[in-house]
């Protein structure tokens, strides 16, 4: 009898274990789950990636443990300088200031973020460029792009990277300052060309007659986070001074200043910090080109940061809710049904009353873990 009792006491307790190590193995449960959510969420076989654009600027990323993340945070870009007066032109917009921390420290907690709107471009008939906004990621705060200078001989404005100078015949203005670390100045402007905006790896170019004057470049993290963000990886190109010569944005999502060709100038590519390009008057008064709204990217390691939904075989199984139900169905077999069994079989014994005492003990603890589980995760 002592022996049947003995043996069914193993058997259930190696089911039970059996059944737990199983799923731990496969993904469905974890003894250590914590949860990362905000922005849009994307990943890949090894990290997690939380998108904050600029509508989803003033939400929070939620940190469900310490650890280190990688963050890039890009301000948004400065408007092209307009033009109202025949032969002169606008300088091109600063790219938005760009920080980048490959060990950011985090903890438990949320984080607002912010992300800087793009600069307009200075409305047709001799407007400044409007500066970009700021994106915020805790102590990652950048600046947002300097709006290029309007025609004439007008300076561009400071920000994260400078705006480009305005031009007229005979006289020019001078870029405006870049942010240290974040950006570059501004191109100067001279005879009939505007000064291109500064990117984040170089200064916008001067004006030179007949030579165009294209935005500074800005730079490539796709090593990083891949080509699928910004402007295939790359961010915070400064847009091109308006000119007779076509003139080239900034790699990097920079908008192209206009040419004597009557176009319009072009606005800089969302979610990336360019630059707006500059304008130039050749029949009509002409806007410049909108800066590119910021970005904010968060790529964390998925094995430090486990994220809401896992994959277990050929389905899907979202932590909280296996979590909650496996351990308290093996618990609830510990502390109920294996004392039962024990006794069906072996009345009340010694024996018995050990076994149970045991099993109830296990079923306990296993619930004790999961309460704490919960109350770390949530």
């Amino acid at each position: 009898m002592i022996r049947k009792i003995v043996l069914s006491f193993v058997l259930a307790l190696f089911v039970i274990v059996s059944l737990s190590l199983s799923l731990f193995v496969s993904g469905t449960v974890f003894a250590d789950g914590y949860i990362n959510t905000g922005g849009t969420v994307t990943n890949d076989s090894t990290y997690t990636y939380h998108v904050f654009y600029q509508n989803q600027s003033g939400t929070n990323f939620v940190c469900g443990k310490a650890g280190n993340v990688q963050v890039l945070v890009v301000a948004g870009g400065g408007g092209g300088g307009g033009s109202g007066t025949t032969s002169q032109a606008g300088g091109g917009g600063g790219a938005g200031g760009v920080l980048y921390d490959g060990s950011y420290a985090v903890v438990a907690q949320n984080y607002t973020v912010t992300v800087g709107d793009h600069g307009h471009g200075g409305a047709s008939g001799n407007n400044n460029g409007l500066n970009g906004s700021s994106s915020v990621f805790g102590t990652l705060n950048t600046i947002g792009g300097g709006g290029g200078a309007r025609a004439g001989a007008f300076n561009g404005l400071e920000g994260g990277s400078g705006g480009g100078g305005g031009s007229a015949v005979s006289s020019s203005g001078n870029g405006g300052n870049g942010t240290v670390w974040q950006g570059n100045r501004g191109g100067t402007g001279v005879n009939h060309g505007g000064g291109g905006g500064g990117g984040k790896d170089a200064a916008g170019t001067d004006a030179h007659v007949g030579s165009g004057n294209s935005g500074g470049a800005g730079h490539d993290y796709s090593a990083i986070f891949g080509t699928g963000f910004g402007a295939n990886g790359l961010f915070a190109g400064g847009g091109g001074g308006g000119d007779t010569v076509y003139d080239n944005g900034g790699v990097g999502g920079g908008g192209s200043g206009a040419h004597s060709g009557g176009n319009t100038p072009d606005s800089a590519i969302n979610n990336t910090g360019g630059g707006g390009g500059g304008a130039l008057k050749v029949m009509s008064n002409r806007a410049g080109g909108n800066g590119g709204t910021g970005i904010v990217i968060i790529r964390c390691l998925t094995s430090d940061f486990i994220p809401s939904t896992i994959s277990s075989g050929s389905g899907s199984d979202t932590v909280d809710n296996m979590i909650d139900i496996i351990p308290i169905i093996f618990a609830a077999i510990l502390i109920v049904a294996v004392p039962v069994a024990l006794v069906a079989f072996g009345g009340f014994s010694i024996i018995t009353l050990i076994l149970s005492a045991i099993s109830i003990v296990i079923g306990i603890s296993m619930l004790g873990t999961l309460t704490n589980l919960i109350a770390n995760m949530w």
